[in-house]
C-alpha cells in the first residue's frame, strides 16, 4: 500500500500554524522593544555605567554582593535552581500521571506546557551562551579582570580582541526564573494571566539581579534572557494550549 503523499501546500500550512503564535502583537512588540534595549544598553555603554554602581573601587576592590558568601549563594543561587527543577519534575510527573488518573487528564496539556517551557528556555539560553563569546563584567579590565569590553552589540561594529572565550551572554541563571512566564499563559482570565507573568518576571529579576550585583552579568544579559523566555513560552502556548482540543492527547 502506497503511503499518502504530503503536498508542499500542506507542509507550508503546517509550518504557518506552528509559528503563528509569534505573529501576535502581544508577543512581537515586547520582543522588539527588549531587542532594541539590549542593543542600546551595550552599544552606548549604559550597561557599564549601571554595573559601575555595583563595583566598590576602594583600597580593596570588590562587588557589592559577595557571590562566595554561603547564605547569598544558598538563597539566590541554589534555592531558586532547586525550586525551578522541582517544578519541572513535578509537572512532568503530573503529565505522566494524567494518562492513568482521570482527574488530572483535563490538565494534561498544561503540565506538558510548563515542563517544556522550563526545559527549552534553560537549554536554549545555555546553547546560545556557548556561541556568543561574551565575557562577564568581573572578567573585564574595567573591573580588575583581563579582558576588554566585548559586548555583542559592540562587536557588530568594532573588532574586539580577547584571549579567552566568554560564556556570559545571555544570563543563564535567570533563565529558570524567566521560564516561569509560562504560568501567565495557563489562564484566559486577564488578572490571573498578569499574575502568572508577574511571578515569572519577579523570579527572573531576583536571580538575574543577584548575578548583576556580584559581577557575573550586565543588565543586557538579563534582558536578553527575558526576551528568549518570552518568545519561547509564547510560541509553546500557541502550539500546545489554545485550539488544540481536536488533536490527539499529547
Amino acid at each position: 500500500m502506497t503511503p499518502p503523499s504530503v503536498s508542499a501546500e500542506a507542509l507550508c500550512a503546517g509550518f504557518g500554524r506552528l509559528f503563528r503564535p509569534l505573529r501576535r502583537p502581544a508577543v512581537w512588540v515586547p520582543v522588539a522593544i527588549l531587542s532594541a534595549l539590549v542593543v542600546l544598553l551595550e552599544y552606548y555603554g549604559l550597561d557599564l555605567r549601571l554595573e559601575d554602581l555595583f563595583w566598590v573601587d576602594d583600597a580593596s576592590p570588590h562587588w557589592l554582593v559577595d557571590r562566595d558568601d554561603y547564605w547569598n549563594r544558598l538563597l539566590f543561587y541554589r534555592l531558586p535552581r532547586w525550586l525551578e527543577t522541582g517544578i519541572a519534575i513535578a509537572t512532568l510527573a503530573a503529565w505522566l500521571a494524567s494518562f492513568f488518573l482521570s482527574r488530572l487528564r483535563p490538565w494534561r496539556r498544561q503540565f506538558l506546557f510548563v515542563t517544556l517551557s522550563i526545559v527549552l528556555v534553560t537549554a536554549l539560553v545555555g546553547e546560545i551562551k556557548a556561541v556568543t563569546n561574551v565575557h562577564c563584567p568581573s572578567q573585564l579590565v574595567r573591573y580588575n579582570g583581563d579582558q576588554p569590553d566585548d559586548a555583542l552589540a559592540l562587536r557588530l561594529f568594532e573588532h574586539v580582541e580577547t584571549t579567552t572565550r566568554g560564556r556570559c551572554f545571555p544570563a543563564g541563571h535567570a533563565s529558570g526564573g524567566f521560564s516561569l512566564l509560562a504560568l501567565g499563559w495557563l489562564s484566559h482570565n486577564r488578572w490571573r494571566r498578569i499574575g502568572g507573568w508577574a511571578v515569572g518576571i519577579a523570579a527572573g529579576s531576583v536571580t538575574g539581579g543577584y548575578q548583576m550585583l556580584n559581577g557575573l552579568h550586565f543588565l543586557s544579559h538579563t534582558l536578553a534572557t527575558l526576551l528568549i523566555a518570552l518568545a519561547v513560552t509564547a510560541w509553546l502556548a500557541g502550539v500546545i494550549l489554545p485550539g488544540n482540543r481536536h488533536r490527539k492527547a499529547l
